[in-house]
């Protein structure tokens, strides 16, 4: 998710405090929905086993005449009727499952961003290491948390899956649709610097995972590690730009609760969301007869990156585009160091589809390139809109591509 140089912490009114304590008890709710759904599983599964009992019976009896033929009939048109109401009930949960959990990371990871920046203010923090420590943590929870839940589940396809799709998404449909509607311009430090760490990460991922298919453990490490220093380098420069301008004064909220009840929120929102999203994405994928792959770069990737979707459309339609090309290229770097390296530090990440690796990478490296020309050669520190609807179609056609080869 996006970088963020400052953030605000609103002003909270009471209809609001209603909502946030609201959602959380939506959250704890939720968590029946599982048990409720296995209940009535095992019903229809007893009723059906019934059905097979008196079917076996009827099937066994010497004496069969028209009437026990009919009632056969019509306990095989019954089953029949009750597995495709099953086989309904499966679909739909899994859209019902898919959506929510996406809902819920978006209120979720707002909740999380709110309450950490407040807490951190209350620490006397500064607002320079808040928008790149704590914001950079906390807006990447939600790829965080999707990545590890399918990772411990045993679909690290869908880990690398989101990743990957995360970054080509926040460079060809985030930044190419936003550039669509409002051109953005473009710092030199970004196509100099930001744009050079984006690949430097992307082919050192690419090298650990190329010869043996799996990010082991001292592989995510190192990772994390190159996480630190990045952090520290951009922290250290950042604050000697800045010292002829220091931060604006920043001030946390008056009332902790309400901190507190948007961290709870925050966390339950995440917890719950990454594990509803990644069960209607398993369940999906086996229905349409989708690969762990497949269904990690488009409808989980998708999913995370819908928040900064959203929120920068309606800022660029208002003439106010509040991302850069910057932001998202910082995204990418955090996704890589920060996802996969906690992710990998907590399990080994085996990549069962060379697909990922022979396809998918080669797809980023080619938008990663195209997006640096566009900012050095062509336009020249900015991106229109001719630009920014090209790597519209280039996402569109990837999306496309992908769709076609299943």
């Amino acid at each position: 998710m996006m970088q963020l140089d400052v953030i605000m912490f609103f002003n909270i009114g009471g209809g609001e405090i209603f909502f946030v304590l609201l959602i959380v008890v939506m959250l704890f709710g939720a968590k029946r929905i599982p048990e409720i759904a296995r209940g009535l599983g095992k019903g229809i599964k007893e009723v059906k086993n019934a059905a097979n009992d008196i079917k076996t019976e009827i099937t066994n009896s010497t004496t069969e005449d028209d009437s026990l033929k009919k009632f056969k009939d019509k306990i095989e048109k019954e089953k029949k009727d009750m597995e495709d109401s099953i086989g309904s009930v499966k679909r739909n949960m899994a859209y019902i499952y898919l959506i929510g959990g996406i809902v819920l990371l978006l209120f979720g990871g707002d909740f999380l961003v709110r309450a950490s920046v407040d807490l951190a203010l209350r620490l006397k923090v500064s607002m320079l290491v808040i928008g790149m420590t704590v914001v950079s943590f906390a807006t990447s929870a939600p790829e965080l948390l999707v990545s590890l839940d399918a990772a411990m589940n045993g679909y690290t396809d869908i880990s690398f899956g989101n990743i990957v799709g995360s970054n080509i998404a926040n460079i060809a449909l985030i930044l190419g649709l936003t550039a669509v509607i409002y051109p953005l311009d473009v710092q030199v430090k970004t196509y100099k610097v930001d744009w050079g760490v984006m690949m430097i990460v992307t082919l050192l991922l690419l090298t650990f995972i190329y010869f043996d298919n799996i990010l082991t453990f001292w592989e995510a490490f190192i990772l994390v590690v190159v996480l630190v220093l990045y952090n520290f380098l951009q922290i250290k420069k950042s604050r000697s730009e800045k010292k002829s301008s220091p931060d604006e004064a920043e001030t946390p909220s008056k009332n902790i609760y309400i901190t507190l009840a948007f961290l709870v929120g925050g966390v339950a929102g995440l917890k719950f969301g990454s594990d509803f999203l990644i069960l209607g994405a398993v369940d999906l994928a086996q229905q349409w007869g989708m690969s762990e792959r497949l269904i990690g770069l488009t409808v989980v990737s998708i999913g995370t990156s819908l928040p900064e979707l959203a929120a920068s459309l309606v800022a660029a339609i208002k003439g106010k585009p509040d991302l850069s090309a910057g932001n998202l290229i910082g995204s990418n770097v955090f996704n890589i160091l920060a996802v996969l390296g906690i992710t990998g530090m907590l399990i080994d990440l085996p990549v069962k589809s060379t697909e990922l690796i022979d396809f998918d990478f080669p797809w980023l490296m080619g938008i990663s390139l195209a997006l640096f020309i566009m900012m050095r050669w062509i336009t020249k520190g900015r991106i229109s809109r001719g630009e920014g609807l090209f790597l519209f179609v280039a996402y569109a056609t990837y999306i496309l591509t992908l769709l076609i080869k299943g």
